[in-house]
């Protein structure tokens, strides 16, 4: 397990500077490098070449939807938290946004990508903690984006949160709310590969909550699956010695799905080993 280090991570405030492309610096990638954590990059203009990493809690923010073109990779890799990437449009790229880390707002972005449009990794946050170590992070937002795909237009994977933990660890993650998307074309609109072990084998006082999956007014149009969610396993499993699992409301609602192959695909055993084998004084918490 991991001990010693205590990880909490706030929305950013308005507290960072202003950094402007091109006024400041010629390309997004150069500004990023010499911001801070906290600052705001405002970006007009364009067309922009470039594949773009941001490893810093900033808000990335397009004026004008300046185009950023991906030459052929992808576009944005985001690898820190309480990222904003807003305003822009992606194109020339295999995936237009690929995502890391939690607390994000990708929103008001459009997308013609080759591959997939929003493309999630969101795997072990808070994994095997112990020893008063916390992982405390707020929501995750992917609002009213355009997203044109050959693939997927959104694709999620997300496992192994607050997994392994003990001794009084606290792992608190926001709610993953996907609204208000149009997405055309693909394979999938949403496809979610893997939502498991969540809260698994959590022993001595440890702590995990989890805000909720909200996907909720997107329209879906010419996809294979509309939504590909086949399962989601082992949330709340195998819970020991007065550790307790909280987790917020599981929503799909007001979403418009035209011209799908499938609209909505789950497993035969969609929910699977929720809020398992509880022992002494272990609490399971749902809705």
């Amino acid at each position: 397990m991991v001990a010693g280090v205590a990880m909490i991570f706030f929305a950013m405030g308005a507290h960072g500077a202003t950094i402007t492309v091109p006024g400041d610096y010629g390309s997004i990638q150069d500004a990023i490098d010499h911001a801070e954590d906290g600052d705001t990059i405002i970006v007009s203009g364009g067309p922009y070449y470039e594949n773009i990493t941001i490893d810093k809690e900033i808000a990335l923010q397009g004026t004008g939807m300046p185009v950023i073109d991906g030459m052929g990779g992808t576009a944005i890799n985001i690898t820190a938290h309480n990222v904003t990437v807003s305003g822009f449009n992606i194109t020339n790229a295999n995936y237009g946004i690929n995502c890391s880390a939690l607390g994000f707002a990708i929103k008001n972005n459009v997308m013609d990508v080759t591959r997939t449009g929003i493309n999630l990794q969101l795997n072990d946050f808070g994994k095997g903690m112990d020893e008063d170590n916390s992982f405390i992070i707020g929501d995750s937002v992917i609002d009213n984006n355009t997203i044109w795909a050959n693939n997927d237009g959104i694709f999620v994977e997300a496992h192994n949160w607050g997994s392994d933990m003990g001794e009084d660890a606290i792992c608190s993650i926001g709610a993953l709310n996907i609204t208000s998307n149009t997405i055309t074309g693909g394979c999938s609109g949403i496809y979610f590969d893997y939502l498991d072990y969540f809260g698994y084998e959590m022993n001595d006082s440890a702590q995990f909550s989890f805000g909720g999956l909200h996907v909720t007014g997107n329209h879906i149009n010419g996809s294979g699956y509309a939504i590909y969610l086949p399962y989601i396993q082992y949330w709340g499993y195998e819970m020991h010695n007065d550790s307790v699992a909280t987790f917020g409301d599981i929503v799909f609602a007001d979403n418009v799905i035209d011209m799908n192959s499938d609209g909505i695909y789950s497993h035969e055993y969609f929910i699977d080993w929720i809020g398992s084998y509880l022992y002494d004084n272990a609490s399971f918490t749902m809705g």
